[in-house]
């Protein structure tokens, strides 16, 4: 790389503060030294410079098409907007009181995360079922006239996976909230009965489809946000990829309306140990959506360790 000055320390700075991520978790995403020298050289030094970069952009700073897919997906994930749903509860105060140690609610805006007591203006019935899987039943609610999903369960047996799901949403993939992922509103005890629960936004769209090809690139880079989080998905499927189209009221669906894809369901995910599971599901994703048939494969759920 004669010529090329051997300085990376401020493309690092601004990489480590547009993503949230530390230098190791960018590296085994794909990010190499090498890399953070030619987006130093080509004048990558800051987080906004790295908003405006273009594909064309980082090719002409030498970078490797790997490379610049890994650094588009990255950005992509990393400035993902929030959709409408997000949106309102982002930009609300949350109902109740101040949090007691057993029941806590969290959300992150503007990097200011807020707990309450929560619960209050929570409203919800099991009748109104809109998922269901093998960590818990989700049903249609609504939070001070917010729509919200409502994960819940009472067996034993699964409960432990959506107290997971409760934990990483609030820990690990904090600040993909309302981007990447939906927002957590609650985790905890039901005070109305035995039900474990996980409240967070509702994502409204589809699924993803077979044959959805133009949408990979928005779906790979919320898969990636969570990988670059450190976190394994666990259960990477169709369903739990949402389309979310975001346009100015009255406007047709599809015309000249943007589309998001949110991941949901953590109810699998957990710490990821090797850059191969990461890359499993990457791989898998492009499968289902690149292969119009019902041979694409998906990866069987990973029961997150205890």
């Amino acid at each position: 790389m004669a010529g090329v000055p051997a300085s990376s320390a401020l493309a690092w700075d601004a990489l480590v503060q547009l993503t949230g991520a530390n230098k190791e978790i960018l590296q085994q995403k794909g990010i190499e030294d090498d890399d953070a020298i030619l987006l130093e050289a080509a004048g990558y030094k800051s987080v906004a410079r790295l908003k405006a970069a273009t594909r064309m952009g980082l090719e002409k700073a030498g970078l490797v098409p790997a490379s610049v897919d890994c650094v588009m997906g990255i950005i992509a994930a990393a400035t993902a907007q929030p959709g409408p749903t997000a949106k309102a509860l982002l930009s609300r105060p949350l109902p109740g009181e101040a949090a007691d140690a057993s029941s806590t609610s969290s959300r992150e805006g503007d990097g200011v995360k807020a707990t309450h007591s929560p619960l209050t203006q929570l409203q919800f019935r099991v009748e109104d079922v809109i998922g269901e899987g093998l960590t818990g039943v989700v049903c249609a609610g609504s939070w001070a006239g917010v729509p919200v999903a409502v994960k819940w369960a009472n067996d034993p047996r699964i409960t432990g996976h959506v107290k997971r799901e409760g934990a990483m949403y609030a820990t690990k993939l904090a600040h993909l909230q309302g981007g990447a992922i939906p927002v957590l509103l609650y985790q905890g005890a039901n005070p109305h009965g035995r039900a474990y629960l996980v409240v967070t936004s509702r994502v409204f769209g589809r699924c993803l489809r077979r044959g959805d090809v133009d949408l990979l690139p928005q779906a790979l880079a919320a898969l990636r946000a969570v990988h670059a989080a450190g976190v394994l998905h666990g259960d990477v499927r169709l369903d739990n990829f949402m389309v979310e189209e975001e346009g100015e009221a009255g406007q047709e669906a599809g015309e000249g309306r943007a589309r998001r894809v949110v991941l949901i369901d953590f109810g699998h995910a957990r710490p990821w140990t090797s850059q191969e599971e990461t890359q499993e599901e990457e791989e898998a994703l492009q499968a289902l959506l690149s292969v119009p048939n019902p041979t694409a494969r998906t990866l069987p759920p990973r029961h997150a360790s205890s």
